[in-house]
């Protein structure tokens, strides 16, 4: 996953010594440097030093590394870049402002009976291919389906390709009705992966999981399942969605900026997010006014933004993304493809009230997933222009969904 690989020619204490020798050329003397390899004390300073002189340097040459990869094998997503940038922010907004209030509610527990029936019925349900039915009594006769307790409310569930290259899937349950959702979702994935030669764009990976992790809910309110049990299940997606978006908001930022306008640099930063709390502030202000009309009083000291001192706080964010970088390579974009894939499949969803060959489709995308991407999915479902407007609308509605939810 490296980004950058090193090179195993150079050992520490020889980079130690360049950059010790580039820091004593600009901020001392040869002799110095000489004393600093006899001792080798106060590297950090040094290092210090080396961060503030190349730090927006390195991180925009790890963009440039990203762009160019994506660019290379994912060209649909880098080209909508910005349109789900801000698909993403809308989305995970209205979904923090749109959600109740959590309840407390026990969901369901299911014994490994129920859930096998459960999911036969399923497959029929969505009157699945019978390659599907043979697909998972094979997984289950042949014990490659896992059930791991759940621990700290963490779930691990994953279709995987063991050591031996065999392809399984593992469910992290907390023995509730939820592990058969979550095991809809990674079967869909075993099933798009099972007979796949190269791996599914990134950017549509989640697609079908997604879309069918939701109808194997809607199939739970079919059968008689409570809805607010349901409903937290589903939940839990969103919940899930905030959280990648918080982690990698400001990366995608970065990312679009870079495409738009080249090499990131601090004062574009620092212009940046002096914008961002200007517009905060207004939105803040804004609510205000509209709690006042409504005859609500609020705290105005609620409203304040916490000071901060921007410029260091751009230097702290860019320290952070490049030891991602380095940490995780690529791996750093993983977390968008849930993000949009699941705004895909509720665009889709909707499609189902009116169109009965919807699930239809979406049984084809499965099976032929590996050989499609972005532009083919928003062919297919006459989505072609879903993001701009998508755009379009929530600039129309944020403010009316915001009023409504205020007054409720």
């Amino acid at each position: 996953n490296m980004l950058v690989q090193s090179n195993s020619s150079i050992s520490d204490e020889m980079l130690d010594a360049l950059i010790s020798y580039k820091y004593f050329e600009k901020n001392g003397t040869f002799l110095q440097f000489v004393k600093y390899l006899k001792t080798r004390k106060d590297f950090d300073v040094i290092f210090d030093w080396l961060k503030n002189e190349i730090r927006w340097d390195t991180y925009n040459f790890l963009l440039e590394i990203t762009v160019n990869f994506l660019k290379e094998n994912d060209f649909d997503f880098l080209e909508n870049l910005s349109d789900i940038t801000i698909m993403m922010l809308n989305q995970t907004f209205n979904n923090v402002i749109t959600q109740e209030p959590e309840k407390e509610i026990e969901l369901p527990t299911i014994t490994m009976q129920e859930f096998d029936n459960l999911f036969n019925e399923f497959l029929k349900y969505i009157n699945a291919p019978i390659r599907w039915k043979q697909l998972y009594d094979e997984l289950k006769h042949s014990g490659r389906i896992s059930f791991e307790k759940q621990v700290d409310d963490v779930d691990t569930s994953m279709c995987y390709r063991d050591d031996n290259d065999i392809l399984r899937i593992l469910v992290s349950t907390d023995d509730t009705i939820k592990c058969f959702c979550v095991f809809v979702h990674e079967f869909i994935h075993y099933v798009t992966m099972i007979d796949s030669v190269t791996l599914a764009q990134f950017s549509i990976s989640e697609f079908p999981s997604i879309f069918f992790e939701k109808i194997s809910a809607q199939f739970l309110k079919d059968k008689g399942y409570k809805e607010d049990v349901i409903d937290k299940v589903l939940n839990d997606r969103n919940e899930n969605n905030k959280d990648i978006y918080i982690g990698i908001s400001s990366l995608f930022n970065d990312i679009s900026a870079f495409i738009k306008g080249g090499p990131i640099s601090k004062d574009k930063k620092v212009l940046f997010y002096e914008d961002y709390f200007r517009a905060i502030k207004e939105i803040r202000e804004n609510f205000a006014k509209m709690m006042e009309e409504i005859g609500e009083q609020i705290d105005m000291s609620l409203l304040e933004l916490p000071k901060v001192d921007i410029s260091i706080e751009v230097d702290k964010e860019c320290d952070f993304l490049i030891e991602s970088f380095i940490q995780n390579g690529l791996l750093v974009i993983n977390g968008y493809q849930y993000l949009l894939d699941t705004f895909l499949a509720d665009e889709v969803l909707k499609q189902t009230a009116t169109d009965s060959t919807i699930i239809a489709k979406m049984i084809k995308v499965t099976n032929e997933l590996d050989n499609m991407n972005l532009q083919n999915i928003l062919d297919l479902f006459n989505m072609q222009n879903i993001l701009n407007e998508n755009n379009l609308t929530n600039k129309e509605t944020d403010g009316h969904t915001l009023s409504k939810k205020l007054t409720k």
